[in-house]
Parts: C-alpha cells; structure tokens; sequence
C-alpha cells in the first residue's frame, strides 16, 4: 500500500486525471487503478528497452 498521496507529476496531467476518474461511472475507476494501467501498457510497449538500458546501467542488478 501507499501513502495515499499523489504522486507529483504535472499540475494539467494530475487535473485531467482527477476529472477522469471523479467523472467515471464505472465502479472499478480510480487513481491508483487508472495509474496501474497506463504503467501496465507502458512496461508492456517499452519492457524490453527498458530493461536494457537498465542493464547497460546496473550490470549486477535484476529489474523483473
């Protein structure tokens, strides 16, 4: 679990989310619920990038 906090981010970003899922109808839409999924589509486009400059970067480290 959290903090409960938001994360810092863009005052515009942090705006248009809060609409989204204060004006959502459906039952299973929240912060930490919409932020799981953009983060899900992002790691399942840039995973594999991702995890090689972390290699270049940390040699003797496993990302996931």
């Amino acid at each position: 679990g959290g903090s409960g906090k938001i994360t810092d981010t863009r005052k515009e970003y942090r705006a248009a989310v809060m609409r989204l899922v204060s004006g959502s109808k459906r039952a299973d839409m929240s912060l930490s619920g919409y932020i799981d999924h953009v983060l899900t589509e992002h790691f399942q486009k840039y995973g594999e990038v991702i995890k090689e400059v972390y290699k270049k970067n940390n040699k003797d480290i496993i990302m996931w």
